[in-house]
């Protein structure tokens, strides 16, 4: 993946000071290994979750109706469903983030990915 990312940046110039990559160094995941204690990041939050409103109850309705058959439940969907709490959950999990950068690639012991656990709410957001 390691140089699939570099040609990425590459060919969309994005983290790049010309040829070469914006600080000097393609990657800083030596950096950003510190490994979490046994019982995860002591100051990790729980992503913001949202109450479904009438019209996300009715498609969570839909959805389980005509996909019941698939894997996965939505019996704890949360997420935001409008521009203003994808912003506020976006930055939520960013500030969560960066006050735990050096983790950021470091497993848990008790084998949770707290990385991911900020990335899944961060991810479909775009600034």
């Amino acid at each position: 993946m390691e140089f699939f990312y570099r040609e990425l940046r590459r060919k969309h110039r994005v983290l790049m000071d010309a040829d070469e990559p914006a600080g000097g160094a393609w990657n800083f995941d030596a950096e950003n290994r510190e490994a979490f204690g046994k019982n995860g990041p002591a100051d990790a939050e729980t992503p913001l979750g949202f109450a479904p409103d009438a019209t996300t109850r009715e498609v969570l309705t839909l959805v389980q109706d005509r996909f019941a058959k698939h894997p996965g439940s939505l019996a704890r969907f949360d997420w935001p469903v409008s521009p203003d709490q994808a912003r506020a959950a976006r930055l939520r999990a960013a500030l969560g983030i960066r006050s735990r950068a050096q983790h950021r690639t470091a497993p848990a012991k008790n084998g949770v990915d707290y990385d991911s656990v900020s990335l899944e709410i961060l991810t479909p957001y775009p600034l």
